[in-house]
């Protein structure tokens, strides 16, 4: 066997054992910004819902923040239609009323199932987003 046939055999040998590792990685990666994007875009749509619930001004109502809660629920599931996320299956839009450091607050929490392109062992069964924003009215 000639030497030069013998490096080409090397090299296809090198190119083999190493295209999988690389092959692994990308696929790795994309996984990963996959995962970011959805998150991003999950935890968007909770702030958006928290600050649209947290505008709604009734003083006619008690402070129970019903409106606000309704609000912020529907501005979530409208905000995931948006993004062309289906909320079906495993998908959680809630929001409560509730109380930060003595001042009124609506909290949403969107919780949405992930579908991993691989399996991976990391990646997770669902991304969940919890915002908090301060209502402008306050009790007095």
């Amino acid at each position: 066997m000639s030497r030069r046939r013998a490096r080409r055999g090397s090299a296809a040998t090198e190119l083999a054992l190493t295209a999988g590792l690389l092959v692994t990685l990308a696929v790795g990666f994309a996984e990963i910004g996959h995962l970011q994007d959805l998150g991003a875009v999950v935890g968007s749509v909770a702030a958006d819902a928290a600050a649209t619930g947290a505008d709604v001004l009734d003083p006619t109502l008690p402070m129970t923040g019903a409106a606000m809660v309704a609000a912020a629920e529907q501005r979530a599931t409208d905000g995931l239609a948006d993004a062309g996320i289906a909320c079906g299956v495993g998908c959680v839009v809630s929001a409560t009323f509730t109380t930060v450091g003595g001042y009124n607050a609506v909290e949403v929490t969107v919780d949405v199932p992930y579908d991993a392109w691989t399996n991976l062992p990391f990646a997770p069964g669902s991304v969940r987003r919890v915002s908090v924003a301060l209502t402008k009215l306050q009790d007095p």
